[in-house]
């Protein structure tokens, strides 16, 4: 019962997860970590109950001594022949313990998985975060640069600016039209490479 409530929950968090993505609150990764460590603890429970089952399997056979009288056993019927129905409940339940494991390692990968989906869709957000980031700098750098280099206070001897277009009767709006034309083209190179990836 308890494999079928931990696949429960993870499977309700992993739909929660494909269908919210980023959204998925935080508290459930702190979940599924904290079910993780439930997990190897029961695995490590159902490890040292297999040890004593084996154990007792172990005392329930007869042995042979050296002068080839048989040792009583040590638990179970004191009888040869007898205990043979606590054998069979002992490997039965080894069995069932064997299954237990092999579902809580089926667990301890879904809630693996869930973790390492979660990590994947905030590494491909920063990814498209930084790539937009990084084409917004491409794109307006050339913008920058020229008004870096008009925004300088070159002076000529006389006292006249020192770059001719800053004398032009049109040179302000020639500065933005050009500028304009940068980003423009910027931003077309920007769809264009974004457009083949």
């Amino acid at each position: 019962p308890i494999c079928l409530a931990y696949g429960h929950r993870l499977r309700w968090l992993q739909d929660k997860l494909n269908m919210t993505r980023l959204k998925c609150p935080v508290e459930y990764c702190g979940e599924v970590s904290n079910m993780q460590l439930e997990l190897q603890e029961l695995k490590q429970w159902i490890g040292q109950l297999r040890g004593i089952l084996k154990t007792l399997g172990a005392d329930c056979t007869s042995a042979k001594s050296s002068d080839s009288h048989k040792v009583p056993w040590n638990f179970g019927a004191h009888a040869d022949g007898k205990g043979k129905s606590l054998q069979l409940f002992l490997s039965s339940t080894d069995a069932l313990l064997e299954q237990s494991l092999d579902r809580l390692q089926v667990l301890n990968d879904l809630a693996r998985n869930f973790l390492q989906q979660h990590q994947r869709h905030r590494e491909s957000f920063m990814n498209t975060i930084l790539l937009t980031l990084t084409v917004a700098t491409a794109v307006f750098m050339p913008a920058q640069l020229l008004a870096g280099i008009y925004g300088t206070n070159f002076v000529a001897a006389d006292g006249s600016p020192g770059i001719p277009e800053l004398k032009w009767e049109y040179g302000y709006p020639f500065f933005l039209v050009s500028c304009a034309v940068v980003i423009v083209f910027g931003l077309l190179l920007a769809f264009l490479c974004l457009r083949r990836t």
